[in-house]
């Protein structure tokens, strides 16, 4: 959805003021409906004077925009609107196409006041005039206009806003706030007034709950808080305020970070005040403006910074500081230019700087115009398979692989990606807030493979057993029965339709050839060429009957002066059926809305009609091979038997039928073959909601229509091409052309027709392990790996390191025998092996050996030092006591020829020691005798 903006330059009342964005109720004021994304449409006020107007000097002071209206203030106070607005005069809500003065008349509340701000909801409006009155008018289901009469749904006119506040000056108006369903009124006391939808909070009232307030009723903030309330900002259902002191409170919704809380995760219905950075304190910066759109908040400070907190999903909150896409869940600068003043719209924030620029920032788009490759990763369900079929659903994705397996991904909202009970899969990865944004296998009651070339997806999906193809499996959305029960309002796993509902004509033989999904509707082809329909029967299921059922049953078989025909193929779109029949011609039922039947002289029909050729047409186009009805469209595509022309008819308000412009198509006409499809024979066409594929016998695609969500896979601001566009992506490889095409509502779909080498697709960064380019010999329809360095990779898979011009294959010669190559020219070394080759070796006795030995040598040399220094003393302590002894015997007995006697016994002189066992005995008795003379 896109945002308007109205931006205002001039001092007159003829100024330029400019517009963009949507235009379909004619909020652009330019006297169209068209829209204009990219470009500044200019808006006139000058014809809106009565003629003669003493005030036609005023000029536009202030502008405003929501969804589906704008206005406008004047410096004298007037107010113009338009869009999908009310007039102020009593006329009902309608499309205003240029700026339309509000007009009053005497007895209205608003009578000759002058107005000095405004505030626009989605469906009303609050004016506040110079007196600092509120007035209110427009939708008032809620309670939104503050007029205490649920029974009033539209207050055509403006009122004055009632509450209970008897002096005068307290009532007086200072600012004013418009949401949704809900409106704020903050008085020059800074009381604040709540009124309209007041659930989740929103009017701080104390409940959480889904209530309406048809009264004004005041919000209360801290009593000890001598600050007054300034401004008020609201959010999707949360409520920002700010007062004359710069500080903020905030209420209502706070899962994402919206009210600046960390800790609050839900909604709250007292106002609560939002911590601001200490910082910002000690800097004397204030807050002086705010602004809030859906859930999240910005602020302006005194310096010219912005800060912001809330839902930051699309970048919107500029946050480059933090992970991308995360909340932010407390008060934090942007870093940015300086700004004068901004405005928020969607996911788009205009910023207005100080040095006189105009800045748009958008946030991330939650969609692609290029086209890329779904992710295959280590594990993946896709990984190792073909992909045989696929169909693109409203808002997600289904794949049948060569294994017969359902591969699903994108939107579960109606469980159309029957993720089921995921607990036993080892690779499974539930939907995370009802979305699964990776390629995973349907889950299954009971192990079945299906045809693996047949299905088709809606919000809910059919698939034809393999092992039986009397027998159809069915998943999702199943309120219209369209699962072929009426016991079963959706199933999240795939499930076999009950073989009772299935009406074959010829049960015995007959066989599921075909299926076809649309919104609330199923169906199927035989392989006996009969047609079976089931599901909503409000616009008709082909045999006449307008009942919903459960029961498929058979669609009349269509006759021709040949003889009765016989069906092959069925498409649906969202409210009709189209069947190509076995001599090729084209037959609808259902409603006609933009002509989407191709037979102009009916409303809708309830059996099968004979689709209609444009005059202009040749007979021999006139025969088709291929049909596809729009995914929760109107419009339809057909190949004719010679593969030259492509046909469309029915809706083509974005120019989905590709032939120049943007009407209706009544009857089956050629698409513009003039340009990019001159000379080419086609293989498939596909149709979504409002864009159209066609694919070229050579692969490649063609796209028309619109390119509002990128499904035209075209780069560019245009949103729609009526013409044929060539898809031209660095995305779509040049050797792998496209096999399959298939159209969600709007959202494209291709297979690639690749080669593989060792499993892994030609195109894949991790083909040839990396290393190489995997390469397909046609002749003998072999595909293998060339490396791209030779001399660092080689093997099949370009898996083997080369090291120094071997390969790592080679063990008797790589690293020089003495180790293994695990990168290239990276060796690493056996035991005993060194160098970058590892072609040095070590001695017999390396260097650590002989560190060993000198170590061992040196030990050796200091034992043996000690030793003979313990030998040499204790001879030395042995003699010395021999001398000592001598000298005793001497000075004893005085005796010397006794102590030279002694000294022979002992067998030498005094310098030979000669110990023995005799020697102590004999010493000893010497020693010990009385009389030395009578031993002797």
């Amino acid at each position: 959805m896109w945002a308007n903006a109205l931006l205002g330059f001039g001092d007159h009342f003829d100024q330029v003021i400019r517009a963009f964005g949507k235009n379909s109720h004619g909020q652009l004021g330019d006297g169209t409906q068209t829209d204009a994304p990219t470009t500044l449409i200019r808006i006139s006020f000058t014809d809106k004077l009565p003629e003669g107007d003493a005030r036609e000097n005023d000029k536009i002071v202030k502008v405003y925009a929501n969804l589906h209206w704008s206005g406008a203030l004047s410096e004298q106070g007037r107010v113009f609107l338009w869009g999908e607005a009310y007039s102020g005069n009593g006329d009902a809500q309608q499309d205003i196409l240029s700026p339309s003065l509000l007009i009053t008349q005497e007895g209205d509340d608003l009578f000759e006041k002058r107005v000095v701000e405004m505030a626009l909801g989605e469906e009303h409006a609050i004016l506040v005039d110079e007196a600092g009155e509120a007035y209110a008018m427009g939708y008032n289901m809620n309670g939104q206009t503050g007029v205490n009469d649920a029974a009033i749904l539209h207050q055509l006119k403006p009122v004055r806003i009632q509450h209970n506040f008897p002096e005068k000056e307290l009532q007086r108006v200072h600012n004013v706030a418009a949401g949704a369903s809900t409106s704020f009124v903050v008085l020059r006391n800074g009381n604040v007034l709540c009124f309209g939808n007041a659930q989740d909070g929103i009017c701080a009232d104390g409940n959480t709950n889904f209530h309406n307030l048809h009264q004004p009723r005041q919000i209360e903030f801290d009593k000890f808080s001598l600050e007054r309330v300034v401004q008020v900002v609201m959010g999707n259902f949360h409520a920002v305020a700010r007062t004359d002191a710069g500080r903020l409170y905030a209420w209502g919704r706070g899962a994402l970070g919206q009210l600046g809380h960390q800790q609050i995760e839900k909604a709250v219905a007292s106002p609560v005040s939002v911590i601001l950075p200490p910082h910002w304190e000690q800097e004397d910066v204030k807050i002086v403006d705010i602004r809030a759109f859906d859930e999240s908040t910005l602020i302006l400070l005194s310096d010219g910074r912005m800060g912001a907190f809330g839902d930051n999903n699309f970048g919107t909150l500029m946050h480059d500081i933090l992970q991308p896409q995360s909340n932010v869940v407390e008060p934090s600068l942007v870093a940015g230019v300086s700004v004068n003043t901004f405005a928020m719209a969607q996911r788009i924030v205009f910023l207005a700087t100080t040095d006189g620029g105009l800045y748009q920032v958008s946030g991330t788009q939650d969609y692609t115009s290029d086209p890329h490759l779904v992710y295959y990763k280590e594990g993946s369900h896709l990984k190792d398979v073909t992909i045989n079929d696929v169909a693109g659903g409203i808002e997600s994705t289904a794949l049948i692989t060569s294994k017969g397996e359902v591969i699903t991904l994108g939107s579960n909202s109606k469980n159309e990606l029957a993720a089921g009970d995921e607990e036993s899969d080892s690779l499974a990865e539930p939907p995370f807030n009802n979305q699964r944004l990776v390629p995973r296998r349907a889950v299954l009651k009971a192990q079945h493979t299906f045809v693996q070339d047949k299905m088709c997806l809606s919000f809910h999906g059919l698939v034809i057993n393999k092992d039986n193809e009397q027998q159809l499996f069915a998943w999702g959305d199943g309120t219209d029965y369209q699962l072929g029960s009426d016991q079963i309002s959706s199933s999240d796993t795939i499930i076999q339709v009950p073989q009772a509902s299935i009406l074959f004509e010829k049960p015995i033989s007959e066989t599921i050839a075909e299926v076809a999904c649309g919104p609330g509707l199923s169906g199927f082809v035989s392989n006996e060429g009969n047609a079976y329909t089931f599901g909503r029967g409000a616009q008709g299921l082909g045999d006449g009957s307008t009942v919903t059922r459960f029961t498929a049953k058979a669609v009349p078989l269509p006759t021709s002066p040949e003889g009765t025909k016989t069906f092959s193929k069925m498409s649906i779109g969202k409210e009709h059926f189209l069947l190509l029949t076995n001599d090729r011609q084209m037959y609808t039922f259902g409603k006609n809305l933009y002509d989407a039947l191709g037979h102009p002289s009916v409303n809708s029909s309830t059996t099968p009609v004979l689709v209609e050729y444009d005059v202009a047409l040749s007979t021999t186009n006139r025969k088709v091979s291929h049909i596809s009805a729009g995914v929760n469209g109107y419009h339809n595509m057909a190949i004719t038997d010679n593969r030259d022309v492509i046909l469309c008819w029915g809706r083509n308000h974005m120019g989905q039928c590709g032939m120049g412009h943007t009407n209706n198509v009544p009857q089956a006409k050629s698409v513009d073959m003039t340009g990019v499809l001159q000379g080419k024979k086609f293989l498939a066409v596909a149709a979504g909601e409002a864009h159209s594929l066609i694919l070229d016998v050579d692969g490649q695609i063609f796209t028309m229509g619109s390119n509002e969500y990128g499904a035209l896979g075209v780069k560019s601001d245009r949103l729609q091409f009526s013409s044929p566009q060539r898809i031209s992506s660095n995305n779509f490889p040049s050797d792998a052309p496209v096999r399959l095409i298939a159209a969600g509502a709007r959202h494209s779909l291709a297979v690639l027709d690749y080669f593989a080498c060792n499993s892994v697709a030609a195109f894949d960064p991790q083909v040839c392990s990396g290393h190489g380019k995997c390469s397909l010999n046609p002749t003998l329809d072999t595909s293998s790996c060339s490396c791209v360095d030779s001399s660092k990779w080689t093997g099949s898979n370009c898996e083997i390191p080369v090291c120094f011009s071997v390969s790592q294959t080679d063990t008797s010669k790589v690293c020089s025998g003495n180790g293994y190559c695990f990168q290239p020219d990276n060796c690493r070394c056996n035991k005993g092996s060194y160098g970058d080759n590892c072609e040095n070796r070590e001695s017999f006795c390396g260097t650590k050996c002989i560190l060993g030995i000198i170590g061992l040598v040196i030990v050796a040399i200091f034992a043996c030092v000690v030793g003979v220094s313990l030998i040499l003393l204790v001879v030395i302590t042995y003699r010395s006591s021999i001398l000592a002894r001598r000298a005793s015997i001497r000075n004893s007995t005085g005796n010397g020829a006794l102590a030279e006697r002694y000294e022979k016994m002992l067998g030498g002189d005094e310098d030979e020691g000669v110990a023995g066992v005799e020697l102590g005995a004999s010493f000893g008795d010497l020693e010990g005798g009385a009389n030395e003379n009578d031993r002797l």
